[in-house]
C-alpha cells in the first residue's frame, strides 16, 4: 500500500512538473507574441500620430490654397476687365492711324500732281530758253547786217561827196541809211540786253525748279516712310489687338478652370475635415489600445514571474529533481537580422549562434524578446541571465553589472536616409554634424556619432526611428548596416538606404551576470575554438 502511494505521488509530481513546464513554455510563447504586438502597436500609433499631425497641416494648407484660389479668381476677373479695356483702346487707336495714313497718302498724291505741273512749267521754260537763243542768234545777224548797212552808208556818203552837186540826193539817202543803221544797232542792243535778262531769269527759275524738285523728292521720301511706318504701326496694333483678344479668351478660360478648382478645393476641404475628425477618433482608439497593450505587457511580466516561480518551487521541493536549470536569454525584439520575433518565435543570426552554443554546452535556454530598455531592466532585476546581441563597449550594460563574452561578430553602424537623399554616394559621418539622428535607446549606436557632433534623438527601436525619418522628424537613423537594410526591405519597401560610410566597428558579445563568470568561461572557451568559429561564420554568412 505504501509502495502504491509512492508510485502515485511520483506520477502526480511528474504531471505537476510537466504542467509547470507547459505553463512556463506557454508563458514565454505568449510573452513573445505580446511584445511583437507591442512593437506593431507602437509603430502603428507612431504612424497614426504623424498622420493626424500631417492631416492638420494638410487642412491648413487646403484652407490656404482655397483662399489663394479665391484671390486668384478675383485677380483673374480684374485682368479680364483690364485686357478688355485695352483691346477697346487699341481698336480705337487704329482709326486715327488710318486717318493719318490716308492724309499722308492724299498729300503724296498732291505732290505727284504738283510735280507733273512743275515738269510742264520746266518744259515751257526750256522752250522759252530755246526761243531766246534763236532770237539772240537772229539779233546777232541783224547786228551784222546793221554794221554792213552803216558801212554802206559811209561809202555812199563818200561817193556822194565825190559826185558833188550830182550826188546830193544820194547823200540824203546815205544819211537816212546811216540813221536807220544806227537805230537798228540801238534796237538790237536793247533786244540783246532783254534777251540776256530773260536768259538769266530762265536760268534762275530753272535752278529754283531743280531745288524744288530736290525738296519735293525729300518730302515725298519722308512722306512715304511715314506712311510705311504708320502702316507697320497699324499692323502691329492689329496684331497686338488680336493677341490681346486671344489672351482675354485664354484668361476667361483660366477663370472658368479656377472656378472649377475652387469648387473642387471646397469638396477636398470638406473631405480633409472629415478625415481629420475620423483620424482623431482613430488616434483616441489607438491610445486606448496602447494602454491595453501596456497592461498586457504588465500581465506578461507577472505571468513569466509566476511561471518561473513555479519552476523554482518545484525544483526546491525536489519534485523537478533532475530538471535542467533553464537560462532566460533576453534580446531586442526588433533588431533584424540579428534578433527579432517571427510568428511569435525568436529568430535571427544571434539567436542561431546562441542556440548553437546552448546545444554544444548542453544548456537549457528560453528567449525573452522585449524592447531593449525592458531587456536591460529584466537583467537588472534578475529575470534574465544573459543579454544577447550586445554591441560592446556599452556603458548602460556595463553599469548594470554585466560582463561580456568573447566577440562572435562585428556591428557596422551607418546612417540611413530616405532614398534620393544619398545622392548614390555614401557620405562621411562628419558631414552629418549638427543634424538630428535617431538611435535606439540603450543601444551602443548612441555613442557612434560622438566625435561628429550630431544631435542624437532617442527612440524605442529602429522601426520607430525609421518611421520618424519617413515623416522628416529626423535627418537620419544610426543603426547597424544589416539591421537598417532588413527593416527597410521588410517594413518600408526599400525606401530607406545607407547614406554614410561606417561610423565605427563594434564587437558583438553576450552580456552575462558577474555571478555567471563560470558560464562565461565555458562560452568563451567554445568561442575560441577554430572549428566552432567556422560554424559561427557559416551562420553569419547566411545573411
Amino acid at each position: 500500500m505504501k509502495g502504491k502511494g509512492r508510485i502515485g505521488s511520483t506520477a502526480v509530481a511528474d504531471k505537476v512538473v510537466k504542467a509547470a513546464a507547459t505553463i512556463r513554455r506557454a508563458a514565454f510563447n505568449y510573452s513573445s507574441r505580446v511584445w511583437a504586438l507591442v512593437s506593431v502597436s507602437n509603430l502603428t500609433q507612431a504612424f497614426a500620430r504623424e498622420m493626424v499631425s500631417s492631416n492638420d497641416a494638410n487642412m491648413q494648407a487646403t484652407e490656404s490654397v482655397d483662399d489663394g484660389l479665391l484671390q486668384v479668381g478675383e485677380g483673374t476677373r480684374e485682368i479680364v476687365s483690364e485686357i478688355s479695356a485695352a483691346v477697346g483702346e487699341i481698336s480705337g487707336a487704329t482709326e486715327p492711324f488710318q486717318a493719318v495714313s490716308d492724309t499722308i497718302g492724299n498729300f503724296t498724291d498732291a505732290l505727284v500732281e504738283m510735280d507733273q505741273r512743275f515738269q510742264e512749267v520746266g518744259a515751257a521754260f526750256g522752250q522759252v530758253n530755246t526761243a531766246a537763243q534763236g532770237i539772240s542768234e537772229t539779233v546777232a545777224e541783224i547786228r551784222s547786217i546793221s554794221s554792213l548797212t552803216n558801212l554802206l552808208a559811209l561809202n555812199a556818203t563818200l561817193e556822194a561827196a565825190r559826185a558833188g552837186r550830182h550826188g546830193r540826193s544820194f547823200r540824203v539817202v546815205a544819211s537816212e541809211v546811216k540813221k536807220l543803221a544806227g537805230q537798228t544797232s540801238d534796237l538790237t542792243k536793247s533786244i540783246t540786253e532783254l534777251l540776256e535778262d530773260l536768259t538769266t531769269s530762265v536760268r534762275q527759275t530753272t535752278s529754283s525748279l531743280g531745288l524744288f524738285a530736290e525738296v519735293r523728292d525729300e518730302i515725298t521720301r519722308k512722306a512715304t516712310e511715314a506712311r510705311e511706318n504708320l502702316s507697320e504701326s497699324d499692323s502691329a496694333l492689329q496684331l497686338t489687338s488680336s493677341r490681346m483678344t486671344r489672351v482675354m479668351t485664354s484668361v476667361n478660360q483660366q477663370q472658368d478652370r479656377v472656378q472649377e478648382m475652387v469648387e473642387q478645393m471646397g469638396a477636398l476641404r470638406a473631405s480633409v475635415s472629415n478625415v481629420t475628425s475620423s483620424s482623431r477618433h482613430i488616434m483616441d482608439n489607438l491610445v486606448s489600445e496602447a494602454d491595453i497593450v501596456e497592461a498586457i505587457g504588465g500581465d506578461d511580466t507577472e505571468l513569466r514571474d509566476g511561471a518561473q516561480g513555479l519552476s523554482d518551487v518545484l525544483r526546491d521541493t525536489g519534485l523537478a529533481r533532475g530538471a535542467k536549470d533553464q537560462i532566460v536569454v533576453g534580446h531586442d525584439l526588433a533588431y533584424p537580422p540579428w534578433c527579432y520575433v517571427e510568428n511569435g518565435v525568436s529568430a535571427g543570426l544571434s539567436i542561431d549562434v546562441m542556440k548553437l552554443i546552448a546545444d554544444t554546452l548542453g544548456l537549457s535556454i528560453s528567449f525573452q524578446p522585449k524592447q531593449f530598455t525592458d531587456v536591460l531592466r529584466d537583467f537588472k532585476s534578475g529575470r534574465t541571465r544573459i543579454i544577447l546581441n550586445v554591441g560592446w563597449p556599452n556603458p548602460l550594460v556595463e553599469d548594470a553589472g554585466a560582463i561580456p563574452s568573447k566577440p562572435y561578430a562585428v556591428f557596422e553602424p551607418v546612417i540611413f536616409v530616405p532614398r534620393g537623399d544619398d545622392d548614390a554616394v555614401s557620405r562621411d559621418p562628419s558631414e552629418f554634424h549638427g543634424q538630428n539622428l535617431a538611435f535606439q535607446m540603450g543601444s551602443y549606436t548612441e555613442y557612434s556619432m560622438k566625435e561628429h557632433g550630431a544631435n542624437m534623438v532617442p527612440v524605442e527601436n529602429d522601426i520607430q526611428g525609421i518611421a520618424s525619418l519617413i515623416w522628416r522628424k529626423v535627418d537620419g537613423v544610426v543603426t547597424e548596416r544589416l539591421v537598417g537594410g532588413h527593416i527597410s526591405r521588410r517594413f518600408f519597401h526599400g525606401e530607406i538606404v545607407v547614406g554614410s560610410s561606417a561610423c565605427e566597428r563594434v564587437d558583438v558579445v553576450m552580456a552575462l551576470r558577474e555571478k555567471d563568470a563560470g558560464l562565461r568561461r565555458r562560452m568563451n572557451s567554445l568561442l575560441a575554438k577554430p572549428a566552432f568559429q567556422a560554424r559561427v561564420r557559416k551562420i553569419l554568412q547566411s545573411e
